[in-house]
This record gives C-alpha cells, structure tokens and sequence, in this order.
C-alpha cells in the first residue's frame, strides 16, 4: 500500500490557478460569501491582517521557501489516548479536534500569538459524483483559533469543533480561491494563510489483508524536501495505538528544538485532558529536569558579598593604601587620601544644608574630578545622588529638578545652570574649613544611594530610585565577575547623567584600582591608543557606536588592554573582532541592563578565542539576582523559545520616584520566590540559548535605543503634541544609511500651518539633543490601515534635509570634504552650503569626519572646529585660511575659543558631540 505522509497539493499556494469546475450540488456562490459560509466562527475576516507565524526557529527564514525535511517520531501511551477519547466523547469531538486543539494550544505556548492558524488537508471526496473517479481530489483547509492563555481547553475544543465542522461542511472551496479572496501579503519566503500542518490518518489494512494474493506493505514516500515549516502527523492504527510525527523545515528547527516540541506536546495533552476546565496558559509542560536547568541558568552567584555601602568600600581602600593613585585626569592624579579628603569636605557641607538620608541632591559639575568628589560625598552625606547634565536645555533641567523634589544643587562657580533650590558650589574656597574626617551618617540597605532619571512614555521623565544595598552588591558582584584589582587602571567614558557612569567611576574605587578620566572623547584612534599608553589603562567601557566609528580600519594599537567593556546597544561578531584586533583585549564583556535592574543584571564574558556569529549575548545573572524568561501568564518558557524577560533578587530599585502605580506596573510580585520578592518587567523580548546564555530579540513596546541611550517614543510625541498648532505626532526609528536615528510625522490642526525647522526648535529647547527628532516632516493626515489604525509601513521615507539652492562644492578642500560626508552621509550629493547636521550627522560621525579630514587634508583642525563650521563652504575656508595664517590671528584665543563653545553648544541642542565634556 503506498500512503502519503501527509496531503500535497499538485498546485503551489504562490501560483494563482483557475477555478476548476464545481461539482452539481457543492456550494456557490462568489468567494467571499463562501469564504463567510465556511468558517461560522473564529474566521479571519476580508478585512482582517493576516501575521506570519512567529515560529520559534533556531535560524532566519530563507529568502524563498526551500528546506530540507527533519522529523521526530513519538509515541502517545495507551492512558493518554484513552483520556483523549473520553475528553472527545464528554465534548461531542472527536479525537482529531481534541488532538488539533492540544496543537494549537502547543503553539500559542510557544509563540503568544492570540490568533493561530493551521492547514488542514481534507480527502475532498464526500460527494456521489467523485466515487468512482481516479485523480487527486485532495484539498487544504485552514482552521483557525483565536484564544488567549486564559483560554479553558474546553472552551478552545468546543470552537476547534465549531470551525472544524464549519470547513468540513464547505471542504470543496478551493484553496486558490481563499488565498485570493483574502489576499493576504505575498511571499516567496513562506506559504500564504499557514505555515503549519496537522493530520490525523486512520490506518486499518485489514480489509487489503483478507483479498487473496495480495502482500500489504507500508511504502515511505521520499521526504526529504519540507512541504511546510511545521507539519504534525498522527497516525491511529487498528490496535489503538496512535503514532506522531513531528517534520519541520532542518534549516529552520534543529533535532533537539523537534525533540522538545514532542515532548511539550504530550505533557500539554496530558494535562489538559486531564482538567479540559484548566486555563491554556496555566497547563504544566515543562519537565522536572528542563524547570530544573532553567532556574540553574537564570539564577546568579550568590558567593558571600559584604553589606556595606559603596562609600564605606571605598574608605576601606582609603585606610589600606592612602598614597595609591585613585583619580587621574591628564597631569593631575589624586590619591585615595586626597579624594576622600575632597569628597569629606563636600559631604560636610551638605549635612550642614540639612541633607539627611534619602534627601535628593542634584549634581550638575562639569570638572571631572570635582564630579567624582559630589558623588562620593553626597553618599557619605547620606544623600541620594542625582546626576544631571550640564549641557540639557534648561527648560529640561529644571524639569528634572521639580519631579525628584530635590533639595539641593550642586555645580562649579562658572556653571550656567540655575535652579529654584539652594546651590552649593564644589570650587568653593570656603569648602577648605570643612572637616576632612569622614562624617559617620547611619544607613541601611534600603535608604536611596541615586536616583536616574529615564525617558517616559507619558512624556515626564521617570526618576528611577536605587537603593545602597541594591548598589553595594552590584558593584561587588561585577569585581568579582570582571577581576577588578588594585592594579587596575579603568578609563571612564559614560556621560554623567546615565547609570553606566556611576559604575564606571564607584567599581574602580571600590576595589583599590585607579579611575582615569577624560576631558573630552579621542575622536582620533591614535589619540586614544596614547591616552591608554600614557596612563597604562588596563580597563576600557566603550559604547559600541563610539568604537565601531573609531577603531574603524585601524591598526592594532600600541598598547593593550586586560578587559574591554561594552554595553548600552547590541554589538556583533564583527564588532568583537575589530576590538581584539585593535585593542588586543585578552577578554571582553558584553553588559545588559535596564536602568530599573540596577546598572548591569546579566553579562556576557569571553576570552580571545570566542567566536561569535550575529549578535554577542546578554548573558546570565550577575550577583545574587534572578533572571526568568516568561509568557504573558507568567509562566516559564523552554529553551530556544521567546519570552519576556523578568529581572529579580537583590539588584532592583525601589521604584519610580513619586509614581507608586507605574512602579505597581513594572514592579510585580515573583512567583517564584517564596519569601516575596519582586521582579522587573524589561519588556525586551529574549530567549534561552543552548549554552544557558541569554539572547536578545526585540523590544515588546514602543522604546528604542539611538546610540546607546533609552528613548521612550511616547515621551517625544507627547511633547510635539505640546506645541501649538499640532494635531497628531507619531515618531519612528528609522534605520538609515548613517545608522538609527528618529523620525517625526506631524499632521496640524484645522487652519493651522506647520513649519519643521521651527517644531525641531521647539523640541530642542525641551528635550536632550538624542531624543530631538532628526527628520520630520508634516502630513495633512497620517494613512490608516484596514483596522483604522495608522499604517505606519505606509508613511513616507524622511527626505534628507538638503539646503535650497544647490551650488558644487569649488576648489580641492570643499570637494574633498563634500565626498567625506557624502560618504558618511550615504547621500548622492552635498552641496558647498549643506549642514552636515541637518544632512543627517550626528556626534559618532563626527569622529569618523574628524578622521577622515585629517588623514586626506591633514589640517590640524579640533573636533570643536567641526561644530564651529558645520557646512562645507564654511569649515573649507577656515581650512584654507588656517593654512595660509591670516585669518586666524583676528581674534585672540580666548575671545575664538568662547565663540567656538557658544555655537558647539547651540549644535548640542540637535546633536550629542563626541568630544563631550566630562
């Protein structure tokens, strides 16, 4: 007996076909009306989109359809199949729709998709007129179930029932016509409508058995071609014994991804049939062993940490090597004696301004080390550090100052920034009659070390609170797992308002290592190369965007460096292997984490021989904190299959600053903790790989990265829908040429007329220059989609904001410098008048500019020059100027030097300058 594995069509789902003849008596009718008929419940309708299925597959699909077929076969025990019968008879089901349901409720499990769809092949011969006809009658149906992981099974196979029937009732619908009437979006790389199968074959010989000369044997049909990326086979032989097979696409699923699917599917079975009343989502299918592995995985070190805070950790090193080196800034260097006795005096200052523990103190200190000396001291005062920076418009500073209730501020004598508090400055004299002992403030685990401000979706910033318990583990944690000593010598990079620079200034300190500091970013690799030989740095935290600019085509540096850092943003295998060529890094650590999960929850670690293909993993828990990858009902997920991820244990914060029910939102209780803990709600979609390390997908909301910093799109539109005459703002990531940048779409108001540069003024005067909009542009309306909401695959691509009135670049230096940033930019031309801001330019391509002039034209420019001339005309005459003298000298340094900063510091309300002041 020859039998097919499952039902082909001769006919390729991409291939339009006409419609064949209908059979007297079958149903008429135009499509649609038979596409309503034949589907009474849960049917997609015309209107409806239709999503690809999310499979959880170990490689990207291929750009057409083509795989090889792998397969799994399995066994359903005797007691198991009896349960599935009886669950079929007390419903009115059968046992295909009990086991069809078990499928679909598998594959919500594993993807969280609310709509499942599957193909069904159907013999297509329940009428008169096909008996005694010899051909292929063999048709597709597709059965879909909407359903949610509060689903009741019972409630999924009543409606897996319902539709079942429904199909069958109209199985002789052709499948070209459903494809055309629905028409969903086409392509090669997957099948319209399904991408998944199931059948249930009932196998008896007996009958061919009995007939006289005739030998049966069982002939397997060739598979080794995948009809689908996922097909269920069940086969019920004569015995009662049901057979399964799992085939998917081998490209796409390895043996051991198949292997587990199996064994999820009989444990799901085996439980739903045993409660068909329980919830989808509340099923065990998880094995002991597997529940097992996963807490292994997602649980950190938990080796003996002191509960001491960060500022006793450091006058621990004070006491132990006073004269050790512990700040160095170009020729300046302080010890631990002499930093202790800087921050001393500040935090003596503060206590008597009355700050006491959990007071706010705002630090807004453009002097690196006097910046280093308020955090200290405002820990040792007992206070809550808030970093703030300098350079933010105003109007932002002091809406940060109002949401944290701070109390204080602390900047330099010659900063700009103003507050409604009281002002302490750190360069005052009078700070040198303060005690220099350190002052003994009582503290606990739970009092506030620092409070972050991050971007909202409301359009308020949230001020994350961290406590010194969650921070004193944290930075003991990461010393142990990155190998801090007092050898060590860290170059800080970060820019002050962000976490990362509190851990890269308080782990060296903690640890009797030495911080260097930065007055301004190396836009230059060969001055970094000197800066970390000058200084014997050993430790290095780059932003990946900053290295990838400018370690770009180098040659291996001089010097080289213990430990290489990165974090803020994904970074690659390419990315790995320029840094170990460039920086000859014997290891490299790749830090993920939310503000809200205390710096730096997971990381990655290899040495010089790792390998990594796409991107580098975020790791595994560090210190005594938990990670858990979760679905929407809060239950674990296997390996390999996505998940939200859940941060808990010692490393949270308090919550959001004065927002007990955002902190109620994001803040949950963990299941898993019997003493009551909490876990952290990302919002980044990842899953376990097979090595237990985590991997990172996507985001599961509206928030995005733009060079390493957090941006919450819901905060930006809410500001543009601030300004006067704005109906509607939307605001996207575009990924262009130049790298990830935002863009806004505004439609105005009745009778209202919009103009782009002055809303990218607006803008700027309220938000930090990475959260202003690169491109916006003005719409009359915004294109709606088939559900009436906004398509956003419909807006249009932002054009590139060129300057009216094209004129050539004239003379050797304006074209060379028209085709560096015409090269940068990825754009066709730039004019002589062109701003290299408004084309699209930001602060990580000014570091490749700055290099790319110097190595073609050698002029010896400052990277503040490049915001001084921002076009090409103007920066080319101050190139042929500088090289000929005479314009340089009209006015004397100071007064071009001041000028310089005043126009870099307009350019920073659109755009973050590399060579930032620390």
């Amino acid at each position: 007996m020859r039998r097919t594995r499952r039902a082909r069509r001769r006919r390729s789902p991409y291939r339009r076909s006409s419609t064949p003849t209908t059979p007297r008596g079958s149903a008429t009718g135009s499509p649609p009306a038979r596409l309503n008929a034949s589907w009474p419940t849960g049917a997609p309708s015309l209107a409806t989109t239709i999503p690809c299925w999310p499979c959880p597959r170990t490689a990207p699909r291929h750009a057409v359809a083509n795989y090889r077929a792998a397969s799994h076969a399995f066994d359903l025990d005797a007691a198991l199949v009896a349960r599935l019968n009886a669950t079929a008879q007390a419903h009115g089901a059968t046992l295909f729709m009990v086991l069809l349901a078990g499928f679909q409720a598998l594959l919500h499990r594993y993807t969280g998709q609310p709509d499942v769809r599957v193909g069904v092949p159907v013999a297509n011969r329940h009428r008169p007129e096909t008996t005694g006809l010899i051909g292929f009658f063999v048709n597709t149906q597709v059965l879909r179930a909407t359903l949610s992981g509060r689903t009741p099974f019972a409630q999924l196979l009543a409606q897996t029932r319902e539709a079942a029937l429904g199909a069958q009732a109209h199985q002789d619908l052709p499948f070209e016509q459903l494809v055309d009437a629905l028409q969903p979006q086409r392509s090669l790389s997957h099948n319209p409508l399904f991408q998944v199968m199931f059948n249930l074959l009932r196998e008896d010989t007996a009958v061919l058995r009995g007939l006289p000369g005739l030998a049966v044997d069982e002939y397997r049909m060739d598979d080794s071609a995948a009809q689908c990326e996922l097909a269920l086979d069940i086969r019920e032989r004569a015995d009662g014994q049901v057979r399964a097979v799992f085939t998917a696409a081998a490209e796409l699923f390895d043996e051991e991804t198949i292997a587990r699917m199996a064994v999820h599917y009989r444990a799901l079975l085996d439980a739903l049939t045993a409660d068909p009343a329980r919830a989808i989502g509340d099923a065990p299918w998880l094995a002991a062993e597997e529940q097992g592995q996963l807490h292994a995985w997602g649980t950190g070190t938990s080796s003996a940490l002191a509960a001491t805070p960060a500022h006793r950790l450091f006058e621990a090193h004070v006491r132990r090597a006073p004269d050790a080196a512990a700040l160095i800034a170009g020729d300046t260097e302080l010890s631990y004696a002499a930093l202790d006795r800087r921050a001393n005096r500040i935090a003596h200052r503060l206590l008597r301004h009355g700050v006491r523990p959990d007071t706010r103190v705002a630090v807004a200190v453009d002097a690196p080390i006097d910046r280093v000396a308020s955090l200290l001291a405002v820990l040792k005062a007992g206070g809550s550090y808030l970093p703030m920076d300098p350079s933010h418009p105003p109007q932002r500073l002091s809406q940060l100052l109002a949401d944290s209730g701070a109390a204080l501020l602390l900047t330099g004598s010659h900063s700009s920034v103003n507050g409604t508090v009281a002002r302490i400055t750190v360069d005052d004299a009078s700070l040198d009659d303060e005690p220099n002992e350190a002052p003994q403030v009582a503290l606990h685990d739970h009092h506030l070390a620092y409070v972050i401000h991050t971007s909202g979706t409301t359009g308020r910033p949230k001020g994350v609170a961290v406590a010194h318990g969650a921070l004193s583990m944290h930075l003991q944690a990461m010393a142990d797992a990155c190998g801090f000593t007092a050898d060590d010598r860290s170059l800080q990079f970060a820019l002050p308002h962000v976490d990362a620079a509190i851990e890269q200034c308080l782990l060296p300190l903690t640890t009797g290592a030495a911080l260097v500091l930065q007055p301004q970013w190396c836009s230059l690799a060969s001055e970094l190369d000197a800066l970390l030989q000058r200084h014997r740095v050993s430790v290095v935290d780059l932003p990946p965007a900053y290295a990838r600019q400018l370690l770009q085509d180098q040659p291996p540096f001089q010097h080289a460096v213990r430990l290489a850092l990165f974090g803020g943003e994904a970074w690659t295998g390419e990315d790995l292997a320029l840094v170990r060529r460039v920086l000859h890094s014997a290891r490299v650590v790749n830090a993920y984490g939310p503000t809200e999960a205390v710096i730096t929850p997971t990381l990655w670690s290899a040495d010089a021989e790792a390998i990594v293909k796409g991107y580098a993993p975020i790791g595994r828990p560090v210190g005594r904190r938990t990670a858990h990858v979760l679905d929407a009902d809060l239950q674990p997920v296997p390996q390999g299959v996505p998940g939200e991820l859940y941060l808990g244990g010692d490393g949270l914060a308090r919550g959001y600053l004065g927002r007990a029910a955002l902190t109620a939102e994001r803040f949950v209780a963990d299941p898993f903790d019997p003493s009551g803990g909490r876990l952290y709600r990302t919002g980044d979609l990842v899953r376990w790989r097979a090595d237990g390390q985590l991997e990172y997908l996507e985001r599961l909301d509206h928030q995005v990265k733009v060079r390493g910093f957090r941006i919450e799109l819901g905060e930006v539109e809410a500001r543009l829908r601030e300004q006067p005459g704005v109906r509607e703002a939307l605001v996207c990531l575009h990924e262009g040429a130049a790298g990830p940048s935002l863009v806004a779409y505004v439609a105005p108001a009745a009778g209202a007329s919009l103009d782009a540069t002055t809303l990218k003024t607006q803008m700027a005067q309220a938000l930090p220059d990475y959260m202003v909009p690169s491109a916006l542009m003005v719409l009359d309306s915004f294109p709606l989609g088939a559900n009436g909401k906004v398509d956003r695959r419909a807006l249009p691509v932002p054009a590139v904001a060129g300057t009216p009135g094209y004129e050539a670049p004239h003379g050797d230096v304006a074209q060379t410098l028209a085709a560096i940033w015409a090269e940068l930019l990825k754009v066709a031309q730039v004019g002589l008048h062109d701003n290299f801001f408004d084309l699209g330019g930001n602060s990580l391509l000014v570091i490749r500019m700055h290099r790319l002039v110097e190595d073609r034209l050698q002029p010896g420019l400052a990277v503040v020059d490049l915001f001084k001339y921002p076009t090409v005309g103007a920066l080319a005459r101050h190139i042929e100027q500088k090289g000929h003298g005479p314009a340089a000298a009209t006015d004397d340094a100071a007064q071009a030097k001041q000028r310089a900063q005043q126009q870099r510091a307009a350019l920073l309300q659109r755009r973050r300058p590399t060579e930032r002041t620390l």
